[in-house]
């Protein structure tokens, strides 16, 4: 299906002040991580730990979660299902799931900047659906998390979205990097069949990838790699041949797909027939390199602490890793 560019209406203009509004912390953030590189500060403020060191100390692991992580040091990428992974709370996590998916499907509004087509549920919504969190502390998870980072893991929030079809528009599915870290994973959770048409998650590969984010580094001195592009935009700036090396994960319901976001190129690319719901998990190392992208800060202590409750103390570490930032990182976080 060819979108269709749309005139913009008076309606659309009314939405111009949110939009702009809204972006205003990203640009902050953005100036800020723009100021660290140019300074070359931001290995000093966000000092890694050894992570030789902590190689040394990374338990044996068994062979299903060695299987993925050298797929992902490979190709950054693996592809399993809920069935296949059979871990604990995915009942739970199915049905509320669901309960989350008729809310966002009853929300007669988008997001906070007019975005009706990508909602996302509010991270207060994990208080009420507490085992969609949790489940990504899965001690599985975590493990191949960090036998993949070679580094202690920091649980960033799920990002739970419903793409809607009937809002799509050009302006929606751009190429991107994500900006957390220099390294980490996203683990990907299709809650209904995802077909070409239906918003499939895509990539290019690993080499295609280093070849994208140079050019961008040349043509966008201020974002750098970390600049967003529509599919029409992209292809103006690569070589066609790189497409040969664009992978597109369709898949059936439960469908799981394990991703280092910060060194794929990546997109969801636009549901033009069917809606689409699904969640990301997010996760990086302790000391993540822009700690101000690794929202939402804001969110309570007291609901940390909720949602933290009857966890193992290694969960709990992940989920409360914040609080072992030195206070320059601490204070990063607020941006």
């Amino acid at each position: 299906m060819i979108l269709e560019k749309k005139p913009m209406s008076l309606q659309s203009f009314s939405y111009l002040p949110s939009k702009i509004l809204s972006r205003l912390p990203e640009v902050k953030k953005e100036l800020l991580a723009y100021l660290m590189r140019i300074l070359s500060i931001d290995g000093w403020l966000m000092q890694k730990e050894d992570h030789d060191l902590h190689r040394n100390h990374l338990s044996s692991i068994d062979s299903s979660v060695s299987v993925i992580v050298k797929e992902l040091e490979e190709k950054g990428v693996y592809v399993s299902s809920l069935a296949s992974l059979n871990l604990p709370r995915t009942t739970e996590l199915i049905l509320q799931s669901s309960l989350l998916r008729q809310e966002l499907d009853n929300s007669s509004l988008g997001n906070s900047d007019g975005n009706q087509y990508s909602v996302i549920a509010p991270s207060t919504e994990f208080v009420k659906y507490c085992d969609i969190y949790r489940w990504g502390l899965n001690t599985f998870l975590l493990k191949v998390v960090e036998n993949y980072l070679k580094s202690p893991v920091a649980y960033g929030f799920p990002s739970f979205r419903l793409h809607r079809s009937k809002f799509v528009s050009e302006q929606d599915g751009y190429w991107h990097i994500d900006k957390e870290d220099k390294r980490m994973l996203k683990v990907a959770v299709y809650f209904n069949d995802v077909t070409d048409d239906g918003g499939p998650f895509e990539i290019f590969e690993k080499q295609s990838s280093s070849i994208i984010l140079n050019i961008l580094k040349k043509h966008y001195p201020f974002l750098g790699p970390h600049k967003p592009l529509s599919h029409r935009n992209l292809l103006k700036l690569i070589p066609t041949s790189l497409l040969d090396n664009l992978k597109s994960f369709t898949g059936l319901q439960g469908t799981v797909i394990f991703v280092d976001t910060a060194r794929l190129v990546h997109r969801g690319k636009p549901s033009t027939q069917v809606d689409r719901c699904a969640i990301f998990y997010s996760y990086y190392t302790r000391t993540p390199h822009h700690p101000f992208f690794c929202g939402p800060g804001h969110f309570s202590e007291k609901h940390r602490h909720y949602l933290a409750d009857n966890l193992s103390d290694y969960q709990r570490e992940c989920v409360f890793w914040r609080n072992e930032l030195n206070p320059i990182q601490k204070y990063l976080l607020t941006f």
